[in-house]
């Protein structure tokens, strides 16, 4: 209300934002004063008392004058002047009632005259209220009445313009050009049949008797324009307003409204695009100016939010349709004030907003929602614009990002959907490592918004997200990542439920966020780890090696001894890792699917011994030792709950999956949409009520139930805060503890053979059919399995092994595990030489190319008049990508052009040439992409392979990752994690002298020794001994005992 007030006060013309007139005389107090019940409540006591008074008045004077039979008898007499004199005292508080609320509160008046033309015409019956005037709520835009200063026993009605210390140029008595003090500006609608403040100077606020209550939203914007026609000063030259309606199409729509209201009693039954239209069109119009723009805005608005478009109707949707296409392609004429401009595009921002969250957007289509969210990044990227403004455009987008991702559960994946037509057609012909791009398709028919707008959403803003685009600027980068915690804080839960979204996350948004880890900007790198937290918490089932790829990120962070990393990235990596660690079940999750997997890496182990390096202090104690310290004891903390559980001889009762991170509820709007919300709210409640009385749902899983006693023991043990129950059910097929341990033994033995692989091949093999890990005799489909299963091998010495003529099983098994199928032969050629080192010897390279095009030649249906015709163009593919772009040819001659490339395999298709067209698609390929191995290159090369490779093993069995209950396997977890833990604990109990350090370190001790006794673990309840003693000095003193013994005897 200040801030309003506030701006109001410094704009050189008038307000006009409290002028409602109505639609009709029958609706006018039913559907337009709405906006005066919103701003003032008080005011609308005013109108029903003066209604309500009325109507007494009138029932009144009907049974005081109404006939009655005239009694003969005395008794009948008398209660005859007993009827007369109550009637009579009845007419006497009547005429009191209405003489008070005609005095104080408001009344009816008749206006004449044609100063208020086209607002109020001359005769029209108005209601007047004195309740504004005697508590000071006027304001600017209020029509008034007010006795004349030149004629003190006539009324005026004018419109309030100016107030106290306002300045006014259109005065020719008013000096200084400021309204003093005590004083107000009135003028008339109509400024040339109008007697006004512009000739008698300001008015006493004294003199003002009433305030009118009558217009609305169509002679509100009609009011503008005229006065956008006759300008701003007032010209001197007559204008005959009337012919303003006859000349000015936008003023003729009003004007025809205006006969069509009158003409019906239910706005109902009228079609919405009918008063809309004339408000849309001032809208697109280029030749208003932004008052008017901005009032016909706000009209629109009101229309939404007061709920005048029925969604059930069948015009609805063409009707939100039309909105949405004016307020985006908004026009008008800008003014000198910048701050001017700005409330026109807060005012399209809000109209934008108001109608995506109401209940007729969701007949919105896809494109409209684009194209709505697409007006709000403008104004957020306009650098010209206010922060304020900017910010309130960033603001509009969280709410409508919000709303979309939340609704993603209403959305079906519709595969005849032509955008999703579109999307497959065009992945088919991009190549797999690129970016799809936005695509924009015209529907036969109107087709509310879904999944594609939600998918367009998420692409764009991974787009903004994308460090190597120069484009993006840290601004729009923060942005982007706000927008998308607040679209993986609505849904992300859903997301892994859409084919069509889920590879947008996979690949651009996973990449964009571990690339933008190497920010040196703090507030990029504090958001992008919120992301990241909210990303895995809820889709690390679907993104296992990524998952992966970030701890790793994180702990070279925390490692790095370079000095572009700051103390606080460092500190922030930490605070990351303790995050994630206390989501439940997550630690354990990562020493089963990581440590306990072939071709991972040993992620929990090799954490925690960071954590146990990072919590040494070396100079002194640090918040970055206390957060290492804090992640050691998050895993004992879990442990030891889940141990009291036990002993309690219960567990978690409760793991659904349905029971996702808590929805947002959507910002309430308006008083219309907030009442659908606590409707919808109960009727849900009443759903789950019901639900529950029936049974308990079958995704819950259930280990032991817990009693009210030990319930309360429990509470006793533990702090109300110690258990979360894991969110998401556990997979179905959880492997035993003897599988894990004999996965771990595989693991270590394969680590052990990749070693000595990439030593020796040979051996390496060997050592693996020796322990078992391959079969024997050796076969080769075996041994090509562990090759390119395998990520950790030397691609030359893959090339060493399968080349080697002894092993030419073991290289058409190699060949023959690739998928050629329906792949042209520069691209197959370009897939097999990622996966290792061509040798460098003409022999091995010609045996090679022989498996690969026959292998090739046969998986495509013989393409060729023979098979040797593919092993020619495929070596002529390698000699063309090494004169493309080896520096020692392209310094000795010149590149090789397409007709010459076409002109020597001319004729080496059995006799005949190869097909042209596919010759100049296979050159330009290698020409502008040159065929590497990516392992061995350096920066984004080699990164985007390796993030290929990633992608590839995520699509395999690899890629599965198993999600397990609270507690399990918690002795191996403890075995590995005892020994940092107690190690970091003594230290920092030694090097601390903070009392909440010294309490933390020992219920850690605590913890420990209570787990230990629980699995029965003596040496590590002795280690825990021996470092408590060593603090109490029980040791020291015991040895001194000894000496002094001796030293006796």
């Amino acid at each position: 209300m200040g801030t309003l007030e506030s701006y109001s006060e410094i704009q050189k013309t008038p307000f006009y934002a409290h002028c409602e007139p109505p639609l009709n005389e029958q609706h006018s107090s039913m559907v337009h004063q709405l906006p005066h019940q919103m701003l003032s409540c008080w005011r609308v006591l005013t109108l029903l008392c003066c209604w309500s008074c009325s109507c007494g008045v009138v029932r009144l004077v009907e049974f005081c004058y109404r006939k009655r039979p005239t009694s003969l008898s005395a008794k009948s007499s008398k209660l005859g002047k007993y009827w007369n004199w109550r009637n009579f005292k009845r007419l006497i508080y009547a005429y009191s009632t209405c003489y008070v609320v005609g005095k104080h509160v408001g009344e009816l008046v008749v206006c004449s005259g044609p100063s208020m033309y086209p607002t109020i015409h001359d005769g029209d019956l108005v209601i007047a209220e004195r309740l504004s005037v005697t508590l000071g709520n006027l304001r600017r835009g209020d029509i008034v009445g007010a006795l004349s200063p030149t004629q003190p026993e006539q009324l005026l009605c004018k419109r309030l313009t100016g107030m106290a210390y306002d300045r006014v140029t259109n005065c020719q008595v008013l000096p200084t050009g400021r309204i003093p003090k005590g004083h107000i500006y009135l003028e008339g609608d109509n400024a040339l049949l109008s007697t006004d403040s512009r000739f008698f100077g300001p008015v006493p606020e004294g003199l003002v008797q009433i305030r009118l209550v009558l217009r609305g939203e169509s002679n509100s914007v009609a009011a503008l324009l005229k006065k956008a026609h006759r300008g701003w000063p007032h010209h001197q030259q007559p204008i005959h307003l009337g012919s303003l309606d006859e000349t000015d199409p936008l003023l003729r729509n009003f004007a025809d409204l205006r006969d069509v209201l009158n003409s019906v009693n239910d706005l109902c039954d009228m079609n919405p695009d009918t008063f809309l239209s004339p408000f849309l069109d001032v809208i697109r119009s280029e030749q208003t100016n932004g008052p008017v723009t901005a009032q016909a805005l706000s009209s629109v608005a009101k229309f939404l939010s007061y709920g005048l478009i029925d969604s059930t109707s069948i015009k609805a949707s063409n009707a939100v349709e039309n909105i949405a296409d004016a307020v985006t392609h908004a026009k008008f004429v800008g003014s000198s004030d910048s701050s001017s401009d700005e409330v026109v595009l807060l005012k399209i921002l809000q109209v934008l907003r108001t109608l995506l969250l109401t209940p007729v957007g969701r007949l919105l289509s896809n494109e409209s929602v684009c194209e709505m969210m697409q007006s709000c990044f403008r104004i957020c990227f306009e650098s010209a614009l206010s922060e304020l403004l900017r910010k309130a455009a960033e603001s509009t987008l969280a709410d409508m990002t919000q709303l979309l991702f939340t609704r993603l559960p209403s959305f079906k994946e519709d595969i005849r959907h032509p955008y999703i037509r579109k999307l497959e057609e065009r992945s088919a012909l991009r190549r797999e490592t690129e970016t799809p791009e936005a695509i924009s398709v015209k529907p036969t028919s109107h087709i509310p918004y879904g999944l594609p707008c939600a998918r367009e959403l998420l692409r764009f803003l991974i787009a903004l997200t994308n460090p190597l685009d120069r484009a993006n600027t840290e601004s729009m980068i923060l942005m982007g990542l706000n927008l998308l915690t607040v679209a993986l804080e609505a849904g992300a839960d859903h997301l892994q439920n859409y084919s069509l979204l889920m590879p947008l996350v996979k690949n651009e948004l996973c990449r964009a966020l571990l690339q933008l880890l190497d920010t040196e900007k703090l507030p990029v790198f504090a958001s992008t780890n919120r992301v990241c937290f909210l990303l895995f918490e809820a889709l690390r089932t679907s993104l296992k090696f990524q998952m992966e790829s970030y701890f790793i990120k994180l702990k070279s962070i925390v490692t790095s001894e370079q000095s572009r990393i700051c103390y606080e990235q460092k500190e922030m990596a930490l605070e990351s890792i303790v995050e994630l660690w206390r989501i439940p079940g997550l630690v354990t999750e990562l020493y089963l699917n990581y440590d306990c997997d072939l071709y991972c890496s040993n992620l929990f182990e090799d954490l925690t011994k960071l954590l146990l390096e990072n919590a040494f202090p070396v100079l002194g104690l640090r918040s970055t030792h206390i957060l290492s310290l804090d992640a050691l004891l998050t895993v004992i903390d879990t442990i030891d709950v889940n141990c009291v559980y036990r002993q309690a001889g219960g567990f978690q009762s409760r793991i659904s999956p349905n029971s996702s991170s808590t929805q947002l509820r959507l910002p309430a709007i308006s008083g219309f949409s907030f009442g659908k919300q606590i409707e919808h709210s109960e009727e849900k409640n009443e759903n789950m009520a019901s639900d529950n009385t029936t049974g308990r749902s079958t995704s819950e899983l259930k280990v032991n139930e817990i009693d009210d006693e030990t319930s309360a023991l429990l509470e006793s043990l533990l702090p109300a805060s110690a258990v979360r129950a894991n969110r998401m059910a556990p997979s179905k097929r959880l492997p035993s503890i003897g599988e894990v341990i004999e996965r771990k033994k595989q693991k270590r033995i394969i680590t052990e053979g990749t070693d000595l692989f990439n030593q020796d091949p040979k051996k390496g093999v060997e050592f693996l059919r020796e322990k078992g890990i391959l079969k024997t005799p050796l076969d080769p489909s075996d041994v090509v399995a562990w090759l390119r299963g395998n990520p950790r091998l030397d691609k030359k010495r893959i090339a060493d092994y399968i080349c080697n003529r002894k092993n030419l099983a073991v290289l058409d098994a190699f060949v023959r595990s690739f998928p050629f199928e329906n792949t042209r032969l520069d691209d197959a050629l370009r897939m097999f030489l990622e996966t290792f080192r061509l040798p460098g010897e003409a022999a091995e390279i010609s045996m090679v190319m022989q498996h690969f095009a026959d292998h090739w030649y046969r998986a495509n249906g013989e393409p060729f008049n023979h098979v040797d015709a593919a092993f020619t163009l495929a070596y002529a593919v390698i000699m063309l990508n090494t004169d493309q772009h080896n520096p020692q040819v392209r310094r000795n001659q010149q590149p090789m052009q397409v007709e010459c490339f076409k002109r020597n395999l001319s004729g080496t298709n059995g006799g005949q040439d190869f097909d042209s067209d596919m010759l100049e698609q296979m050159f330009h390929a290698i020409r502008t992409e040159e065929i590497v191995m990516p392992a061995e290159q350096v920066g984004l090369v080699k990164e985007n392979y390796l993030w290929k490779v990633l992608l590839r093993r995520g699509e395999t069995k690899e890629g599965e990752f198993i999600h397990v209950p609270a507690g399990w396997n918690d002795h191996d977890l403890f075995a590995i994690i005892w020994g940092p833990a107690t190690a970091a604990l003594s230290f920092v109990f030694d090097k601390s002298d903070q009392e909440s350090i010294l309490q933390k370190s020992l219920n850690g001790y605590r913890k420990c020794a209570s787990i230990a006794a629980h699995y029965g673990m003596s040496d590590v309840f002795d280690n825990l001994i021996i470092h408590l003693c060593k603090f109490s000095t029980l040791m020291t003193s015991a040895e001194g005992g000894v000496n002094a013994f001796t030293s006796t005897l």
